[in-house]
C-alpha cells in the first residue's frame, strides 16, 4: 500500500466522527476470550502461556476463509507450501529440517487438531491442513511445546480449530456468499458457505455447516501453453448432533473435506510453469478428509470427565510434471551431455558444464549418448494416506479450587503410507537409457507404510502457593511402537515430556509467568538403505569376479564393500528428536481495559534434531545415498509481543510481531552442506503486522473500515541457506456494512493490494510457489440469530 494511500485513509477515518457527529460516551473494553488450552475454561490473559486466538469476530473483520489468510497476525507463526492441503506450519523457527521425500520421511512439528482430533500431518511436514473457517468459535494457537497435554507432533507449538456446537435454544441459519477476481486470471472465483442450526427438541441440537469454492488459475504454462490451468475447487460438509443431559452430553461429528486441483501449481518463474508434458498425463492433485468423532462428557461435581473418540481418514492423491529443467538436470546427471557453455541446458546450472559423463556412463562410456536427450518428459504419480483411530480419556478437576489437577490416558493406532512413482518419456533409440532409468523410478523405496502405536498417560497439577502465586507440574510419559513396510523390524520408543511453571500476579490485570516445557516427535525409517544395502550384493560379485587382479586382491575389495554395507545397513533407522524450552512472559491490560498487551521471551533447544546426512560410503551403489540422522542440534531465541487497543470506541488497532534468531549448533559427520551456524529452514528473522479497524453508524447501519499490512522478512528453504525465500510485504483492505440488527453484511474486500509477486515456497533452484495475485471481490453475509 502507498503511504499517499494510507495517509488518505488514515485522514478519512479521523474526519468521520465529526461528519456524524459522534461524541465519545463510553470506555470500550475488550471482549474477554475464553480458552481451553489447559482442558478447562480459562481467561486468554488469565492463562500463563503464550497463546494467540484468533476468534470469530477477528476472522469476519479480516474476511478470511482459511488460516493462510489470517496467519500473518499472530506472531512466531509462520505458513509455507504449494496449495491448500499442502501446507507447513512453523512457530518460533521449529519446523522440520527434512522429510520430505518419501525415501526418508518425518511427521511435522506443528501438532493440529480439529475439535479435539488430531490431524497433525504424519506424510511429510508440509502436508497439514490449513484449516476452514467458516462457523468457527475460535483458533488457539499455542506457542512452544506442548508435549505434556497434546503429545508428539507438537514439539514447535499445537493449533486447535474450534468450531460451534448445536444449540438446542433456538433455530439459526447462516451464510457468506462471495464473487472474487485474480489478477492474473481472465476466470472468476467464488465461494459459498452455509449453516444451519436444528434444535430437536429441549435438549437436542443437529448443526450442519457446508461449502463450495472455486478459486481461478492464475499460472500459465507455456509448454503446452495452457492458460490459468491452476483452478482450484474445494467442498466439504460438517453435520454435528448433540443430546444434552442433567449431568451429562453425548456429539457425534462427521467432517468431509474435498480440495482438487486441476493443473500444477509448481512454477519456473511467478505466475508461469513450464512443464515436460507427457501426452494424456496432464497434472492434478485431489485431498480427501473424512473424520468421525464421538465426545462424551460427564460432570461428576468433583470433576469433569470427558471421553473421545475418533477415526481419521485422509487420501492423496496427485500427478504432477516434472519441469523442463529438472528433466534436463535429471538427463544431465545419469546420462550425460556434452554442450556449449551457452547452451539454454548450461544456463540453469553453470557449475555443471560444458562436460559431464553422466551416473549410468561411470565405468562404461557406452551405457548411454551423453547429449543430453535422452529423456524427454517425467511424471510422478503420488498416493498417500493416513488412517488413524484415537482414544482419550480426561478427567479435570473444578477450576475454582486452590488445588486443580488434570489427568487422562491416550491411545493411537495409525497406519500411515506413502507411495511416488515415476514414469519417464524417451525418445526413439533411446530405449538403453530408459531401460535404466525405468529401474531407478521403480525401486522399493519409494513406497513406504508406517504402523504406529502409541499408548501415553499424563496429568498436571496446579497449586495457589499464595494468592498471587501459582505453580504448575506435569508430564506425559509415552509408549511409541512402529514398524515398516520394506524392513522386517521396527523401532520403540518411550518420551517422557514433563513440564513446570509458575504464575506472579502481583496486580489486578497484571500477569507474569515463567515456563519449562517439553515436546518430541518419533522417529521412523530410511526406507531407501535397504535398497542400497541389497545393492552391494551385486557389487561384492563383481569384486570377486574381477578380472586382472589377484584372489587376495578380488578378497579384500569384497571385505571393503562388506563393511560398507553395513554401514549403509547400520543408516536404516534414525531416533525421534526432543524440544526443550525456556520462557518468561507477562499479560497485561491497561487504560481502562483499552488496551491488551502479551509478550514473552523465549529460549529452545533442539536435542537429537533429525537431519540429512550425506554419507559417500553408502552412495556407492545408488545415488541415493541421503538420509535422515540425529546428529544434528539447534538453538533457537526470540521475543514476541502482541497488542489490542481502543484508540476511540470507534477505532481499534492489533499490533503482533516477533523477533527470532535460530542457529544450527551441530552438523551432521558427513555434512548435507549446513555447517553450524547455518540458520533453520522456513524461519524468517523477524515479521511484523498491523490492522486498523474504524467503525463509523450510518443511520441505523454500521459501516466498518478495516486494513492491514504484514511484512515478513526473508527464510531459507534449504538446511545449506543457498535457497532463499524473499522477504515480503502485504497489504489487504475491507469496508464491510452492517446492518442494525447485524444479521446482514455486505462487504467490498481487496487482497495483496499492490499485486506484489510473493514467493511462498520453493524447490531447488527452479521451482516455486507463490501466494496469490491480487484480488478483489464482493461478499454478502447473513445470520438469524443476533450475536
Amino acid at each position: 500500500m502507498s503511504s499517499k494511500f494510507c495517509a488518505t485513509l488514515w485522514g478519512a477515518m479521523l474526519a468521520l466522527p465529526a461528519a456524524t457527529g459522534w461524541s465519545e460516551e463510553s470506555e470500550p473494553l475488550i471482549e474477554e476470550v475464553i480458552v481451553t488450552a489447559t482442558y478447562r475454561e480459562t481467561s486468554l490473559m488469565d492463562t500463563p502461556q503464550a497463546i494467540s486466538a484468533v476468534t470469530s469476530s477477528l476472522v469476519e473483520d479480516m474476511g478470511a476463509q482459511s488460516m493462510e489468510d489470517i496467519y500473518t497476525m499472530i506472531p512466531g507463526l509462520s505458513m509455507q507450501g504449494a496449495q491448500s492441503g499442502n501446507n507447513r506450519y512453523t512457530i518460533r523457527g521449529v519446523t522440520s529440517q527434512t522429510g520430505e521425500t518419501g525415501y526418508y520421511i518425518t511427521s511435522a512439528m506443528i501438532g493440529v487438531y480439529l475439535d479435539g482430533t488430531p490431524v497433525t500431518a504424519a506424510l511429510g511436514p508440509d502436508n497439514q491442513i490449513s484449516g476452514q473457517l467458516f462457523d468457527l468459535e475460535r483458533v488457539e494457537v499455542l506457542k512452544g511445546p506442548q508435549g505434556t497435554l497434546f503429545g508428539e507432533g507438537s514439539q514447535g507449538g499445537t493449533i486447535r480449530y474450534l468450531y460451534n456446537q448445536p444449540d438446542p435454544d433456538g433455530f439459526d441459519f447462516a451464510m457468506n456468499a462471495s464473487l472474487s477476481h485474480l489478477e492474473e486470471s481472465e476466470d472468476m472465483s467464488n465461494r459459498l458457505d452455509v449453516m444451519v442450526n436444528v434444535p430437536l427438541g429441549d435438549s437436542a441440537a443437529l448443526r450442519v455447516s457446508a461449502w463450495d469454492s472455486t478459486t481461478a488459475g492464475y499460472i500459465d504454462n507455456l509448454s503446452p501453453f495452457e492458460k490459468d490451468y491452476n483452478e482450484a475447487e474445494s467442498t466439504g460438509i460438517r453435520s454435528a448432533l448433540r443430546y444434552e443431559g442433567e449431568t451429562w452430553s453425548l456429539t457425534g461429528t462427521i467432517y468431509h473435506s474435498a480440495q482438487e486441483t486441476f493443473g500444477g501449481v509448481q512454477t519456473l518463474r511467478a505466475y508461469e510453469a513450464s512443464s515436460a508434458r507427457i501426452p494424456g498425463l496432464p497434472p492434478e492433485a485431489k485431498d480427501e478428509l473424512d473424520i468421525f468423532s464421538l465426545n462424551f462428557e460427564y460432570d461428576f461435581g468433583w470433576a469433569s470427565f470427558t471421553s473421545l473418540t475418533s477415526f481419521t481418514d485422509r487420501e492423496i492423491v496427485s500427478r504432477s510434471e516434472f519441469s523442463t529443467e529438472t528433466v534436463w538436470l535429471l538427463d544431465y546427471f545419469y546420462g550425460g551431455a556434452t554442450l556449449a557453455a551457452d547452451s539454454p541446458g548450461c544456463a540453469v546450472i553453470s557449475s555443471l558444464c560444458p562436460t559431464f559423463p553422466g551416473f549410468f556412463n561411470l565405468g562404461d562410456p557406452n551405457a548411454t549418448i551423453p547429449d543430453g536427450n535422452n529423456l524427454t518428459a517425467l511424471v510422478n504419480f503420488g498416493d498417500s494416506y493416513s488412517e488413524r483411530w484415537v482414544q482419550e480419556f480426561r478427567l479435570v478437576s473444578p477450576g475454582e479450587n486452590r488445588l486443580r489437577w488434570t489427568v487422562g490416558a491416550f491411545w493411537k493406532d495409525s497406519e500411515d503410507h506413502t507411495q511416488n512413482q515415476q514414469q519417464g518419456a524417451y525418445p526413439i533409440g533411446r530405449e538403453g537409457f530408459g531401460a535404466r532409468f525405468d529401474a531407478l523410478l521403480q525401486v522399493p523405496a519409494n513406497t513406504h507404510t508406517d504402523y504406529l502405536e502409541e499408548y501415553a498417560v499424563f496429568g498436571e497439577v496446579s497449586y495457589d502457593l499464595t494468592e498471587k502465586l501459582e505453580v504448575t507440574v506435569g508430564v506425559r510419559i509415552s509408549d511409541l511402537e512402529q514398524d515398516f513396510s520394506n524392513t522386517n523390524s521396527g523401532t520403540d520408543d518411550t518420551p517422557v515430556s514433563p513440564k513446570l511453571v509458575f504464575a506472579w500476579r502481583p496486580v489486578e490485570d497484571l500477569m507474569l509467568y515463567a515456563s519449562y516445557t517439553t515436546g518430541f516427535r518419533p522417529g521412523n525409517v530410511n526406507n531407501h538403505m535397504e535398497f542400497n544395502f541389497r545393492q552391494y550384493e551385486g557389487l561384492i560379485q563383481d569384486a570377486l569376479n574381477a578380472p586382472g587382479l589377484t584372489p587376495e586382491e578380488r578378497q579384500s575389495r569384497a571385505d571393503r564393500l562388506r563393511s560398507d554395507q553395513e554401514v549403509a545397513r547400520s543408516r536404516r533407522f534414525f531416533d525421534g528428536d526432543e524440544l526443550d524450552n525456556y520462557e518468561i512472559g507477562l499479560k497485561t491490560a491497561f487504560w481502562d481495559g483499552r488496551v491488551q498487551l502479551q509478550a514473552s521471551v523465549y529460549y529452545l533447544d533442539w536435542e537429537d534434531m533429525i537431519v540429512v546426512e550425506d554419507d559417500p560410503v553408502v552412495g556407492q551403489s545408488n545415488p541415493l545415498n541421503f538420509y535422515n540422522t540425529n546428529s544434528g542440534g539447534a538453538e533457537i531465541q526470540g521475543f514476541e509481543l502482541e497488542a489490542t487497543a481502543f484508540l476511540t470506541d470507534r477505532l481499534s488497532i492489533r499490533i503482533s510481531g516477533d523477533v527470532n534468531d535460530t542457529e544450527v549448533t551441530e552438523s551432521p559427520l558427513f555434512s548435507d552442506g549446513s555447517p553450524d551456524g547455518n540458520e533453520l529452514i522456513y524461519s524468517p528473522n523477524n515479521s511484523l503486522a498491523v490492522a486498523l479497524d474504524y467503525s463509523v453508524p450510518l443511520d441505523g447501519w454500521m459501516l466498518d473500515f478495516h486494513v492491514d499490512r504484514s511484512w515478513v522478512a526473508e527464510q531459507f528453504s534449504d538446511t545449506q541457506n543457498t535457497l532463499i525465500v524473499p522477504e515480503y510485504e502485504k497489504s489487504n483492505a475491507r469496508i464491510t456494512l452492517r446492518s442494525s440488527d447485524e444479521q446482514w453484511r455486505i462487504a467490498l474486500y481487496a487482497t495483496n493490494l499492490e499485486n506484489e509477486e510473493i514467493m511462498r515456497g520453493r524447490d531447488g533452484q527452479t521451482t516455486f510457489f507463490w501466494h496469490t495475485p491480487r484480488q478483489i471481490g464482493l461478499e454478502v453475509g447473513y445470520q438469524l440469530a443476533n450475536k
